[in-house]
């Protein structure tokens, strides 16, 4: 059995025996991230603070969240092309097992972007080129001592995988842990807060008269139904009370507000996004002229960080045919329709119907 269809069974888990059952069924499909298997490819623990951070920790941020939505979004709208099309390139746009093409874009994307560096189980032809290739999700392959690639912790034949490097040092698990496990303690910290609110009013006795129970219910009570009554705003505070409004301190709630943006700006540091993208709030006018004028430089200086590390190994000679170059087609974003109308300017003679004069 080849290692495409070994990565394809434990994938789609067919009804076989001896191995690949045994590696769909049991510890293979397991992952830091989930005790199931499908969960295993992606990743959805969001609990905890120790240990090393996992891809559902990150997700839970809504700052990494959206980041990766971006990068989904665009990179399942673009399709792999080769210079020069024929057999051997087919595969680029082709798959013959579940997973399209978009989706298998997207999963090398989400290598490279969580761990830096991502793999495929490839078929090749005499020539020595590929001819189809299948995503190995991260937990099912390593390196041996040498730098050999192995799945399932056994040693595969190299030509049977294909390895492709970011052009980043480091994954995003490696260096934004810290990054990840601040915002979820201030989470946890604002979960606590809303458990346990800080009292809006407080009714402070200052003289020496010891109320029991009932009194103090009883003061509450009428305190409470005061202040909702018309002209509630205005209160007669009696000799010997007063009034404290812990409530109404807004130091603490602005640093924890403070705080949260100041991740989202790490976050988009860390994903090398502008800030304004993982905002969220991008339903109003402006905001919607802004992402369409930085759609370019999302792709140029975001995107392409990612997906020239993949053009650039689909494109060595051991993958496709010598001069042969494989790029990602952006051409679904080219939406913008050209302007239409009134097209005159204001120095234009008005005999001409807008046109410039001669």
């Amino acid at each position: 059995m080849g290692l495409i269809s070994r990565i394809q069974d434990v994938l789609t888990g067919p009804e076989k025996s001896g191995l690949v059952q045994t590696v769909a069924q049991g510890s293979a499909l397991r992952s830091p991230d989930s005790s199931a298997g499908l969960a295993a490819i992606y990743g959805v623990d969001t609990t905890g603070l120790t240990g090393p951070v996992s891809v559902g920790q990150a997700l839970s941020v809504p700052a990494v969240s959206r980041a990766v939505d971006l990068y989904t979004a665009a990179i399942s709208q673009m399709t792999l092309t080769a210079s020069t099309e024929s057999e051997d390139t087919r595969w680029l746009d082709w798959t013959d097992g579940p997973l399209s093409p978009a989706h298998r874009n997207v999963q090398i994307f989400m290598d490279l972007f969580w761990y830096r560096w991502s793999c495929l189980a490839v078929a090749r032809n005499a020539a020595g080129h590929v001819v189809n290739g299948v995503h190995i999700p991260q937990h099912l392959w390593d390196f041996d001592a040498y730098g050999n690639i192995r799945v399932e912790g056994r040693p595969v034949n190299q030509d049977e995988v294909l390895f492709i490097p970011s052009f980043k040092q480091l994954g995003f698990l490696d260096f934004a842990q810290s990054t990840v496990r601040h915002y979820l303690s201030m989470g946890q910290t604002i979960e606590d807060r809303a458990a346990n609110p800080t009292p809006m009013v407080g009714i402070k006795v200052t003289d020496d008269m010891v109320a029991d129970d009932a009194e103090v219910d009883k003061a509450l009570e009428e305190w409470a139904k005061a202040r909702t009554a018309p002209g509630g705003a205005t209160a007669f505070i009696p000799p010997g009370v007063d009034i404290v409004t812990p409530g109404a301190d807004k130091d603490d709630s602005a640093m924890l507000t403070e705080a949260r943006n100041a991740a989202r700006l790490d976050a988009a540091n860390f994903t090398n996004l502008p800030a304004a993208m993982l905002d969220g709030n991008s339903g109003t006018t402006d905001q919607y002229s802004n992402t369409l004028q930085n759609a370019n430089e999302f792709l140029t200086l975001s995107v392409s960080l990612f997906t020239r590390a993949i053009e650039s190994r689909l494109s060595q000679d051991d993958v496709t045919p010598e001069g042969v170059k494989v790029t990602f087609s952006a051409s679904s974003f080219d939406t913008l329709a050209p302007a239409t109308g009134n097209v005159g300017t204001a120095t234009a003679d008005p005999g001409t119907n807008g046109a410039s004069p001669a």
